[in-house]
């Protein structure tokens, strides 16, 4: 298949408490939005909500998104399946301008493993006040498609809506979504399996990585990999995504952020490490890095 500009658009931290979540977050130095709900637009102009909501981390590049159940008298079996899997980061969305064309290359890489175009949307909270409706189509893989996470393709038709300026700054230092380390029973097929669906693999050092647009990088480990790089971590079992990586103008300002906050964290190699007991079931790692 022909290679496709994606860029690392943003995550999903599947969690049991949004507003729990959303308030680890803060304690760690992020600017948090409001909470606000997902909705499915149909056929006829009109929306139907569908009983998941978020916080989210707005980045220079790229965002953390924080989503749970938030109406359990609605239907949302996908979620409630990945939530009794394992509670931590489970969703990747790579960012296209032409989802109608991902959804055409992705059927014709995988057929029936394609869920087709999907347009959804959520009421998002304006630091002004009020809120705005924020769009977006989607394309996703089905899980026997892709295990190792929900991946999907975002093409966002209201990039100011969400990306406000006053929400890009953060305590702690956050400038960019950069990277994740995906745990994967079988490092070659997931290797191929990236690249069936247009993604620029390739090598990061000694191990696997696909290269997106914008730099982000999805890197590919075995359990045993990810317990060398990650000594000491509970991880959870593959296939899952393990860490995901944030870029940060200054390390040293970073760690005096956390010190300031009686946040523990460990630092080695050039990278400040946060476990996650404290952020959801994930690790973060904190790079220097420019974005």
């Amino acid at each position: 298949m022909t290679k496709r500009p994606f860029t690392l658009d943003h995550i999903g931290v599947v969690v049991p408490d949004v507003p729990a979540a959303g308030q680890a977050y803060q304690k760690l130095g992020f600017t948090i939005t409001p909470q606000s709900s997902h909705k499915r637009q149909r056929p006829d102009g009109g929306f139907d909500p569908l009983g998941t909501g978020n916080h989210c981390v707005m980045l220079r590049r790229g965002y953390l998104e924080l989503i749970g159940i938030t109406d359990t008298s609605l239907p949302h079996d996908s979620l409630k399946a990945r939530l009794d899997r394992y509670h931590g980061l489970q969703l990747i969305a790579v960012g296209t301008d032409d989802a109608a064309a991902v959804e055409a290359a992705w059927l014709a890489a995988a057929g029936d493993g394609v869920r087709p175009l999907t347009p959804l949307g959520r009421d998002v909270p304006q630091v002004e006040g009020g809120t705005k409706y924020g769009s977006f189509s989607i394309v996703y893989l089905e899980s026997a498609a892709f295990p190792e996470a929900e991946l999907f393709a975002i093409q966002h038709h209201s990039v100011d809506v969400l990306w406000q300026p006053a929400l890009l700054d953060h305590a702690n230092g956050a400038e960019g979504l950069v990277g994740l380390d995906l745990i994967t029973p079988d490092v070659d097929a997931t290797y191929t399996r990236l690249a069936r669906f247009g993604l620029d693999v390739g090598q990061s050092g000694a191990v696997p990585s696909a290269r997106l647009q914008d730099g982000g990088e999805l890197v590919l480990l075995s359990y045993e990999e990810a317990q060398r790089r990650y000594p000491g971590i509970a991880l959870h079992a593959a296939p899952s995504v393990a860490a995901m990586r944030i870029a940060v103008a200054s390390l040293s300002a970073t760690s005096e952020y956390f010190r300031r906050a009686a946040i523990a964290f460990t630092t080695a190699g050039g990278v400040l490490r946060v476990a996650p007991d404290l952020a959801c079931g994930v690790v973060i790692d904190f790079v220097e890095e420019t974005v």
